[in-house]
């Protein structure tokens, strides 16, 4: 509860001195819950909320100090269900990334003032992780781009191929593709392209942090100590901001003191996302409603900034007992339950090795569900929920209410308001439990509804969105509500009222997503043919010298500047030190270094690998070879592995003999540090058909 009256703070420093500080209580009428921006970024979309014991009505619209109140829709200037759009046309777009402030001023006096950033409609679909589907960091990041395209991802949430997800080449590819890159933007080798970069990464789950970065001894547990990383995030958005001012800077927000720590990080940066991971169980069969529950916190905690979720698509390790892989169904129904919180973008954890790759169904589904996301991606961008009540005389429907438990109503429904000119009606079919390798459901049949209607919206048309496609849905309006009948629901629905035109209009952008993704894995499969063949083209000029890889790890942007090897494990490119050229690798802790990608061999056949090698400590380490037998299923079935000192400060070389085991048909080589604390500099590494002994 609010305080009464003045609160008088003292705040003791560790050196002794005290602050003091005085809070006057208020409870304001209304404030802004959201504040964006069309497509062409002429039009301000915004929604107010009022507190539901007061009346209140808007009476003048300001923007950055100026009048703008004849150039404003206010269709609900006395709020409906408690919530105000107002709508702003512009003279001239906005300049992207552009800051401004918003003063909207009730009939009462009160003055409601926020700043906010001008950002087009862009609604992302992403997915944290690297691809596994080839043999080079490069094709990798091929295959990545075209697996993400070919399920309507737009957004490539991290990986695409190790360093090389930020050289030109990879993001003129992506570019291509459609995908926008989400990075931290610090690559030391290659500059930030910031046509190709949707936002910029923060920090990962500062709340997660805090409970570390106080003494042991300090007097606040451990779960409390909750926004003590805020200050170190300020100055860090500061450089975000410096590198590319025009660019969202995001950041991911994890459960550490949930929820307080939703409102203290919320409005931190300019998109703040929220994990929520969550399945079903047989203890639990509705565990993944916390989604939604969660989801209100995390929209809640960063008014009136987009808001992001993250949901669960991988088996975690038995840190947390993960027993399985999530169902597809469960994605849907969680994927829905996110949309109900206002959400304005969406993703998902992970992709690669135990994640959502792993499993056809799983994978399927996301693809499922990101084409109704990305079909209907211009009403999600700009809509807002209303706690609106629909009715059925044939089923019980309503919001959900009993996060944990098996009541509550049979179908979980949220209205969203998008703009004017549209109501969008998501429906939830709550009868599911966790069965087997899935969700076992009943679908629904003949599920008759009422929706009330804003006063304002001339509903002309109605239709449903799926990944069949849009579908019209037959409606009879009156009375301030529309009737229509849903013939059957499996496990999820969403429906639109609108002004005549919207339907035609996203009709044409559903086959449009499909059209563009088509085209994009097409074209990204066809660059992957082509980097195949200036393999094969490499590897044929290699053959001559007896080579069978190799590489000085010099920078290019237009080919496989590594020769296929890897940098993995923390190990770095430098520009310090090189034997040929100006990059080798530097390495400082154990079992970093350097993998070759899988290399073509044959049983019996003998190989030399050499590599150079020098150190500025005497006692820097062990450097270590190793190569891994793949056979042919990619699976290794045996290892070789030789150790050598690492004792010249001079570049000096290192060769070890292998010879191929039977059933072999590739090989995998790595150079690193065996033990010991480094800096090792690595260059001018190769791998070369020897003679037999």
């Amino acid at each position: 509860a609010l305080p009464k009256g003045p609160v008088e703070l003292q705040i003791k420093m560790d050196d002794g001195h005290v602050l003091a500080a005085r809070i006057e209580p208020s409870e304001p009428t209304a404030w802004p819950v959201f504040i964006g921006m069309n497509r062409k970024m002429n039009e301000i979309v915004a929604y107010l909320e009022k507190r539901r014991d007061r009346e209140a009505m808007v009476d003048r619209v300001m923007f950055d100090g100026i009048d703008v109140t004849s150039r404003a829709n206010v269709p609900a200037p006395a709020f409906y269900h408690d919530i105000a759009p107002v709508l702003v046309s512009l003279s001239r777009p906005l300049t992207y990334g552009s800051r401004h402030l918003l003063e909207i001023r009730m009939s009462d006096g009160e003055r409601i003032v926020d700043t906010f950033r001008a950002w087009d409609d862009f609604f992302p679909i992403m997915i944290y992780g690297h691809g596994n589907h080839g043999r080079t960091d490069r094709e990798r990041s091929l295959t990545l781009t075209a697996e993400l395209r070919e399920l309507h991802f737009n957004t490539n949430l991290g990986g695409g191929g190790g360093v090389l997800g930020g050289s030109p080449r990879s993001l003129e590819v992506m570019r291509n593709a459609n995908l926008l890159l989400f990075t931290s933007g610090e690559n030391r080798w290659f500059p930030l392209v910031p046509e190709s970069v949707w936002a910029l990464d923060l920090q990962d789950e500062p709340d997660a942090n805090d409970p570390q970065v106080v003494p042991r001894d300090y007097p606040v547990p451990p779960d409390d100590r909750i926004g003590f990383s805020g200050m170190y995030n300020v100055g860090l958005m500061k450089d975000k901001n410096r590198l590319a001012p025009e660019k969202p800077v995001w950041l991911q927000i994890d459960n550490t003191g949930y929820p307080r720590n939703l409102f203290i990080y919320g409005r931190l940066a300019d998109v703040h996302c929220h994990d929520s991971y969550f399945r079903t169980s047989r203890e639990s069969p509705k565990g993944i409603r916390n989604v939604f529950s969660g989801g209100l916190y995390a929209y809640l905690g960063g008014q009136p900034r987009p808001n992001h979720l993250t949901i669960l698509t991988t088996q975690r390790g038995e840190r947390w007992q993960d027993p399985r892989l999530p169902f597809g169904d469960e994605i849907r129904v969680q994927a829905y339950y996110a949309l109900a919180c206002s959400v304005k973008g969406f993703s998902y954890w992970l992709y690669h090795g135990p994640g959502a790759v792993g499993s056809p169904d799983l994978i399927e589904e996301i693809g499922r569900v990101n084409l109704e996301l990305a079909t209907a991606a211009p009403l999600l961008a700009r809509a807002q929920v209303i706690d609106a009540e629909v009715a059925s005389s044939s089923h019980e429907v309503g919001p959900m209410s009993h996060p944990e438990g098996d009541g509550g109503p049979g179908i979980f429904q949220r209205v969203l308001l998008s703009g004017d000119d549209a109501l969008i009606l998501l429906l939830t079919n709550e009868s599911y439990a966790p069965r087997g390798d899935g969700l076992d459901y009943t679908p629904v049949e003949n599920l008759d509804l009422r929706v009330p209607i804003p006063p304002w919206l001339k509903a002309r048309e109605c239709f449903a969105i799926s990944h069949e496609g849009v579908t019209p849905v037959r409606f009879r309006a009156s009375g301030g509500s529309a009737r229509f009948r849903v013939d059957r629901m499996d496990l999820t629905k969403f429906i639109v009222l609108s002004e005549r035109g919207l339907q035609r209009r996203t009709v044409k952008r559903y086959h449009k997503v499909l059209r563009e993704s088509q085209r994009d894995v097409t074209y990204t499969e066809a660059e992957r043919g082509k980097l195949l063949a200036s393999y094969e083209s490499m590897r044929r000029s290699w053959a001559d010298a007896g080579v069978i890889a190799e590489s000085g790890f010099e920078l290019t942007s237009d080919m496989d500047w590594l020769g296929g090897w890897v940098i993995r494990n923390g190990a770095e490119l430098d520009d310090t030190h090189s034997r040929h050229g100006d990059i080798s690798v530097r390495v400082t802790k154990e079992h970093q270094g350097v993998y070759s990608g899988s290399i073509d061999v044959r049983p019996g056949q003998r190989i030399r690998v050499q590599s150079w090698f020098r150190v500025d400590d005497l006692e820097a380490g062990e450097l270590l070879v190793f190569i891994r037998y793949l056979n042919k299923d990619g699976r290794e079935f045996n290892m070789e592995a030789t150790r050598k000192t690492a004792s010249s400060t001079n570049w000096t070389g290192c060769a070890v003999n292998f010879r191929v085991p039977e059933t072999t048909v590739r090989a995998q080589i790595f150079w690193g540090l065996a033990s010991g604390h480094g800096p090792i500099w690595i260059d001018d590494v190769s791998a070369v058909e020897i003679g037999p002994e």
